[in-house]
């Protein structure tokens, strides 16, 4: 009986891809195959193009390695029997080598015709360097389940109950780190890379009673955007409950929290592939009994499931193709667009505005000049009314003492785990179960239970440097944001708990002069309430409950919060032009 229910993917343009108009360089997809026994076997894949300029075309590869590595995997499993007895050793090494052998020819004699295809490239030398990419793979199938591939992707398996680390999620593939540190990576662009698939393949047998449980495969920009492998694992487990589309491999859901993650992160591509072993009744199996679900791939040029039929065609071209732009770059288009290209001096008033003539009666026309001039006057003193409101105001209130926003159970729930998360790090002298043995994970507890109180200031001192735009933009006490932010505590919590934490960094009341207040103060004072970033005066002695305390968090996390706020509400020194070290 099949218990793999329907997955879901999806790939995302990076935030900073986005601000510079490059391509999407992150490909994902997904595909529901039969064997010869008619055995459903799900196949999810990931790839992350290298970009830079070596790697020209790396968008074109990772869209490459997906629909490669799909398209070999079905072709080899179709005629083959997943559930032959005894034959699970025999599938990890064809995992690990006569695999990894096909695709990596299979992507050169893609990415080569490609080329090919260019006009103009006869003259220049190939390279498969220009597409370089990575490559992470998943097979499911209702006995086992495996994963292969290279690269810096990242695979995380999500109990149900609970049973890899502390709170149920387990780090099962990292790429090793290389000698000496760096970002190298390996590549399908690299000479013998199928050699290096073997280092990240792994079988593992599944009974019936194996409880419910999920895997996602997301790409190096999903872990680049978190602080630290908790923030990670955390972040994984809220991704792989989001519920995937009926319609289509992603969800509307999962892209809004992946365009989010981005823009507060790393700002890079972000791809993801979440596999679901359902309980009994969970779910319907994917693909369903006797049929085969056809190959999707993402790279979102468009935002959208691009054509798997033409493979040839590359980002740039679909995006033409579909004349669809990214939504900032669009709205700039259509205001520009919206402007009149050319106008006569005799038909200056009629084109930029058609009906001004018709709002005054005739007899008053001749006024129009003069009372425009009245209403601009007005609007700007009522303007300069408002700013020195706002200055007396901020000059009179001493203290930002707003009471803390009234949470939602779901808001409070994330919160909370989140402040679990940071105040109750996992035990320094025993790694989680599951862990891999290398890597940043592991490094955690190499150092044994030295420096505990040390190695969490340090810790919760790194994860708050990672939301350094959060504490800015909360700096100036817009409630708004605040309010934004705590909207998003599902699919950020950690920036949601700095911008509920604002409260807890006001700084103490200023007293008041010993002069009674003069006019404009007391106007300030009356009406500096009606504005949105109003405080209380500084007559008012009463103190804001703590919303950090109402969480429950402990006092290192109160402390980091606390100098993490008077970091960033701190005004920046002045930088002399003479020194050079400083002007950099």
């Amino acid at each position: 009986m099949n218990r793999w229910i329907r997955p879901s993917c999806d790939t995302r343009t990076g935030a900073s891809h986005l601000r510079r108009g490059a391509p999407c360089q992150d490909a994902s997809g997904v595909v529901g195959c039969l064997d010869a026994a008619g055995t459903p076997i799900q196949v999810l894949v990931v790839s992350d193009g290298h970009g830079g300029a070596r790697y020209g075309r790396s968008d074109v590869g990772a869209r490459l390695a997906c629909t490669v590595a799909m398209r070999e995997l079905q072709q080899a499993l179709a005629p083959a029997r997943v559930a032959s007895p005894g034959a699970l050793e025999e599938w990890r090494g064809w995992l690990a080598q006569e695999l990894p052998a096909r695709i990596v020819a299979a992507w050169r004699r893609e990415v080569e015709s490609h080329w090919r295809a260019i006009p103009g490239a006869e003259g220049a030398g190939f390279s498969p360097v220009l597409y370089g990419a990575t490559l992470g793979v998943l097979v499911l199938t209702p006995f086992w389940w495996a994963h292969t591939g290279l690269g810096d992707w990242d695979l995380v398996r999500i109990g149900a109950d609970g049973g890899e680390g502390a709170g149920g999620e387990a780090l099962v593939s990292e790429e090793p780190e290389c000698e000496g540190g760096g970002e190298a990576t390996f590549s399908l662009c690299l000479e013998g890379a199928e050699r290096h698939f073997a280092a990240r393949t792994a079988l593992y047998p599944l009974a019936p009673e194996v409880p419910p449980f999920a895997l996602l495969l997301g790409s190096d920009g999903l872990r680049k955007s978190c602080g630290s492998d908790a923030d990670f694992l955390t972040l994984c487990r809220y991704l792989a409950g989001l519920s995937p589309s009926r319609a289509q491999a992603g969800s509307a859901e999962l892209a809004e929290a992946l365009d989010h993650i981005s823009a507060q992160g790393s700002g890079d591509d972000i791809s993801v592939a979440v596999a679901r072993w359902g309980g009994a009744g969970q779910g319907t199996a994917w693909p369903e009994p006797g049929r085969c679900e056809p190959a999707l791939w993402i790279q979102p040029v468009t935002g959208a499931l691009l054509d798997p039929l033409n493979p040839a065609m590359t980002a740039h071209e679909a995006g033409a193709r579909s004349a669809v732009m990214p939504q900032p770059a669009a709205a700039a288009v259509s205001v520009l667009t919206e402007q009149p290209a050319s106008v006569d001096d005799g038909q200056a008033d009629s084109i930029a505005d058609p009906g001004r003539r018709s709002v005054f009666p005739a007899q008053l026309r001749r006024f129009a000049p003069l009372l425009q001039l009245v209403v601009a006057v007005l609007a700007l003193g009522g303007l300069g009314l408002l700013a020195l409101v706002r200055l007396d105001g901020a000059r009179l209130s001493g203290r930002r003492e707003p009471l803390p926003p009234a949470l939602t159970p779901q808001q409070r729930a994330a919160l909370q785990r989140q402040v679990a998360a940071l105040c109750n790090p996992m035990d320094p002298a025993r790694p989680p179960q599951g862990l891999a043995s290398s890597g940043p994970v592991a490094a955690r507890f190499s150092s044994g239970t030295t420096t505990l109180d040390l190695q969490m200031s340090q810790r919760l001192a790194a994860t708050l440097s990672t939301r350094a735009s959060v504490f800015q933009r909360l700096a100036g006490g817009d409630a708004n944001q605040v309010k934004a932010l705590l909207g998003q505590s599902r699919v950020d919590p950690l920036s949601a708990l700095i911008a509920y934490s604002a409260m807890d960094a006001s700084p103490p009341p200023l007293a008041l002069p010993n002069a009674g207040p003069s006019w404009w103060q007391g106007l300030g004072e009356r009406l500096a309430g009606l504005l949105p970033l109003s405080s209380r005066s500084a007559r008012t002695t009463a103190v804001a409950p703590s919303p950090l305390a109402s969480l429950g968090a402990c006092p290192e996390l109160k402390r980091a919060l606390r100098s993490a706020w008077q970091r960033h509400a701190a005004p920046l020194p002045a930088v002399s032009p003479r020194d050079p070290a400083d002007a950099r």
